[in-house]
């Protein structure tokens, strides 16, 4: 029992992660989240018994954070706008380009997060983790469009649907480092910052460790 109880605890731990990417975007607006928002999923794949699990938990949490973030595609029902009846029919319709787009980003994360565990969760595996992130929001921007393509699609990294650093609009000083960094920048740095957070509490009992992963990260928020 004790080690069921222990899967149920691991498995809300990929929910949390969903929740509080989430939560750090519009509508809810609490940007501070995303410098722990990863935290609870790279718990989770420091305990997955599997890639498997881990692709699966990381789907998880990348299904609850899109489909959250994309709720704005349900406003464009009714489609009377564009002479269709608000019927049950367009409403499934917009459901489905809903789901199969949250599908889609969602396995980018799920990705990640089986490439991630494999890293070993080392100090200096987070930047590897960060760069690989930065990367997939890149390629995240092109693969959204696959799925729609027609003869005067717009082809190019234009869907960049809810990139971390967007987060910081609101954060001044944040934005100053905007021009030189670009929104992949600003993201790694996200990441890497969750990163050294996770291994804090991964290594807390080892009192040098956690000095050296505490001031990395003062360094860090300090450039």
């Amino acid at each position: 029992m004790r080690f069921k109880w222990l899967d149920i605890f691991l498995w809300i731990l990929p929910v949390l992660a969903g929740l509080l990417l989430s939560l750090s975007f519009p509508l809810f607006n609490q940007g501070y989240l995303i410098w722990v928002a990863l935290v609870p999923l790279l718990l989770f794949l420091n305990k997955a018994r599997s890639s498997k699990a881990a692709w699966w938990g990381s789907l998880l949490c990348g299904f609850l954070f899109f489909g959250i973030t994309l709720r704005w595609f349900f406003d464009a029902w009714p489609f009377n706008w564009v002479g269709l009846p608000a019927n049950q029919v367009t409403f499934i319709i917009i459901a489905l380009v809903w789901l199969v787009s949250v599908l889609l980003l969602s396995a980018l994360i799920g990705l990640w997060g089986v490439l991630a565990r494999k890293t070993g969760f080392s100090f200096a595996g987070g930047f590897l983790v960060a760069a690989l992130w930065m990367v997939l929001e890149y390629f995240r921007a092109w693969i959204f469009i696959v799925p729609w393509l027609g003869p005067e699609t717009n082809f190019g990294p234009h869907w960049s649907f809810a990139d971390l650093a967007y987060v910081l609009s609101s954060q001044n000083y944040f934005l100053k480092l905007a021009p030189y960094l670009g929104v992949y920048g600003l993201g790694f740095l996200i990441v890497l910052a969750n990163w050294q957070i996770f291994l804090l509490i991964k290594n807390y009992r080892s009192y040098l460790r956690a000095y050296r992963y505490l001031l990395s990260l003062l360094i860090l928020f300090l450039i």
